[in-house]
């Protein structure tokens, strides 16, 4: 197979050659005044799932003040150009497709309740894009300063006590979900070294909590006996979905990212679809901690 066009080996081999130079590509690169998420600069809209941290470690690879983002065509529109010299940057584009099973004669299958049984699965195509940082000649409209509508630790608190989870703490050395109470244990705050630091160990926990029965109904949350590799997926998920909920909320806080780097490495050495797998799901377990919080708050996916 000629890897060259796999786009899944593509931004594996990315994700694999930051973290084996030591650097996690999902944490976000701190701007004042930039969104949260990547952005498109024209429509507004955020990207999601593993275009956050592949535009993330972009921008942070090559400086880039920006979190803004435009197509070539999108720049040419709007009557800018790109600097000379500059190259564009990948990105992801996911589509979702369905298609009715099957059997082995070629005959419809159907479900309980006689209505086709349909098969879900998704194509990704590559597609490239530009910072602002790389234009010239735009509309200075695209570079006014993102302002947060709530302070970090008043947002982290929305999330928590939106999320149904029960918090307990205790001086203990260590953070961890129990799945079976639906309990989340917490060293107590004064044991961490910054307020940010305990939000960001407590947003961690509070992804493992979306897969819950209740929630999203994840398998393998946060259990060592369900596998090496299971687990380590579910850290990898957890840990994205943490860093995005940090980003969202502005919290600067150190991830737990250090202890599993090798774990992660050779998960996504043995498969090229598990970096964009984790990072969906991270997607769907931030939305909906932060669709449980709205109503307490700004917030929104």
């Amino acid at each position: 197979m000629d890897r060259s066009n796999d786009v899944y080996q593509k931004v594996t081999n990315r994700i694999i050659a930051e973290l084996e130079n030591g650097h996690v590509p999902w944490v976000r690169p701190w701007r004042d005044g930039e969104p949260p998420f990547p952005v498109n600069a024209l429509s507004g809209r955020a990207y999601h799932g593993i275009n956050v941290p592949l535009l993330w470690n972009s921008a942070d690879s090559c400086s880039f003040a920006s979190d803004r983002w435009l197509t070539f065509n999108q720049i040419g529109a709007l009557g800018g150009k790109v600097s000379k010299g500059e190259k564009s940057s990948l990105a992801v584009l996911y589509l979702p497709r369905s298609v009715e099973e099957t059997d082995a004669d070629g005959n419809p299958l159907r479900d309980e309740n006689g209505e086709p049984r349909m098969r879900h699965f998704g194509l990704i195509r590559e597609f490239r894009l530009f910072n602002l940082s790389q234009c010239e000649g735009l509309p200075s409209s695209l570079y006014e300063p993102f302002i947060r509508p709530e302070q970090p630790s008043e947002a982290a608190d929305a999330i928590v006590l939106s999320s149904g989870v029960t918090l307990r703490h205790r001086r203990q050395s260590h953070a961890y979900y129990k799945p079976a109470a639906d309990v989340v244990m917490m060293p107590l705050p004064q044991q961490f070294e910054s307020s940010e630091a305990y939000y960001a160990t407590l947003l961690h926990e509070l992804t493992h909590a979306t897969g819950h029965a209740s929630r999203l109904n994840r398998p393998g949350i946060a259990d060592s006996a369900c596998g090496k590799e299971n687990y380590a997926a579910e850290e990898l998920l957890a840990e994205m979905g943490a860093a995005f909920l940090c980003a969202r909320t502005g919290i600067q806080g150190k991830l737990q990212h250090a202890s599993y780097i090798d774990y992660w490495l050779d998960l996504l050495r043995q498969d090229k679809r598990a970096v964009i797998r984790a990072s969906g799901m991270a997607r769907n377990a931030c939305e909906w901690l932060l669709n449980a919080a709205q109503p307490r708050c700004q917030l929104s996916a």
